[in-house]
C-alpha cells in the first residue's frame, strides 16, 4: 500500500540485530571467563613447578650403603682372619669432602652406622644425608671402620683412645648423590668412583703413635689458627 511503513520488517530487523548482540555479549563473557580462568590454572603450574624446582634444589642428597659382596673382614695379624661379625661390635664412620685431596683433613664424619648381624655387612639400607649435602651433588668419600669400645664418634678419635681397638678404612671412592625419583648414589662395588670391601685390624703401635702425634698437630694448628 502507498504511503505504508514496513513496521513488520523493521521489528524483524532490530530483533535480529539485538539477538546478535546478546550473542556477541554472552561470548564475550564467555570468552573473558575462560580467559581468567586459564590465568588461574596457568598460575596454578607454575607457582607448582617452581616449588618443584626449589625443593628439588635444596632436597636432601641420598646414598645406598648395601655393601652385600664387598664385605668387611677382620684380621689380627696374628694368623686370626674373618668376616666382621657381632651386631654393633664395629662403627663406621662416612667421610665426604668436595674432592679427595681435601678428605685428609676431614676428621668428622657425616654419618655414622653400626655394622649389621649379618657377616661382613655394615648395612642393607638407604639413606638421607644431612641438610647441605643436596641431592645431584658429587663428593669425594672415605668409609673409615674401629671398633666400638669407648662409643668413640670419628676414627681420629678411637685411635687416639683405643689402643686395643681394630681399625681400617676404604679407598677414596666418588659418589654423586641421589634423592626422591633419581636412584640414591652407590658406595660399594666396582663401577666407577666405588670402593670394595676392606680390612679393619688391630694396628701396630708405631701406626697408633704416628695416629696420636697427627692428632695432636692438627689440634694445635686449629688452636694457632682461631
Amino acid at each position: 500500500m502507498p504511503g505504508h511503513f514496513p513496521w513488520k520488517g523493521l521489528c524483524k530487523i532490530t530483533l535480529e540485530v539485538n539477538l546478535c548482540i546478546c550473542i556477541i555479549c554472552c561470548i564475550d563473557r564467555s570468552l573473558k571467563t575462560n580467559f581468567q580462568k586459564m590465568k588461574k590454572i596457568l598460575s596454578t603450574i607454575l607457582v607448582a613447578g617452581y616449588l618443584a624446582m626449589a625443593a628439588a634444589a635444596h632436597a636432601q642428597g641420598t646414598i645406598n650403603f648395601n655393601n652385600t659382596g664387598f664385605n668387611i673382614t677382620t684380621n689380627n695379624w696374628s694368623g686370626t682372619s674373618g668376616l666382621m661379625s657381632g651386631k654393633g661390635n664395629y662403627i663406621f664412620g662416612l667421610y665426604l669432602a668436595a674432592d679427595a685431596g681435601s678428605l685428609s683433613v676431614v676428621t668428622t664424619p657425616v654419618m655414622l652406622f653400626t655394622n649389621s648381624p649379618i657377616a661382613g655387612v655394615i648395612s642393607l639400607s638407604t639413606y638421607a644425608l644431612p641438610t647441605g649435602f643436596a641431592l645431584g651433588s658429587t663428593y669425594a668419600f672415605e668409609v673409615k671402620g674401629w671398633s666400638a669400645t669407648g662409643g668413640y664418634g670419628s676414627y681420629e678419635a678411637a685411635m687416639n683412645g683405643n689402643s686395643t681397638g681394630y681399625f681400617g678404612m676404604s679407598s677414596i671412592g666418588s659418589v654423586t648423590l641421589g634423592g626422591g625419583a633419581t636412584p640414591a648414589g652407590v658406595i660399594w662395588g666396582s663401577g666407577p668412583g666405588q670402593v670394595q670391601g676392606f680390612v679393619i685390624g688391630v694396628p701396630e703401635p708405631s701406626t697408633i703413635a704416628l695416629a696420636s702425634l697427627g692428632g695432636a698437630a692438627l689440634l694445635l694448628f686449629r688452636r694457632r689458627s682461631k
